[in-house]
């Protein structure tokens, strides 16, 4: 915690370590976050992805099993 400067204990250079500790504690903490986030998305993208290729593989499946029945005709 950041003492305020008027505190007996305080000094400009501990208060700066200080700040400086909580600051690289705050932006690790967020860049993990945020790193965590992306890859969620990255996986519910990718699983999109595999959904949508399998159900376009059904349907062009079900399209040429009918033009060879047509053709059969």
């Amino acid at each position: 915690m950041v003492q305020p400067p008027s505190h007996p204990a305080a000094s400009h250079a501990n208060n700066d370590i200080q700040l400086r500790a909580a600051t690289t504690d705050t932006l690790q903490y967020l860049a993990s976050r945020v790193g965590e986030l992306v890859e969620a998305k990255v996986i519910k993208v990718t699983h999109q992805l595999a959904n949508n290729k399998a159900t376009l593989e059904k349907s062009l499946t079900h399209k040429q099993e009918a033009v060879q029945d047509i053709k059969q005709d």
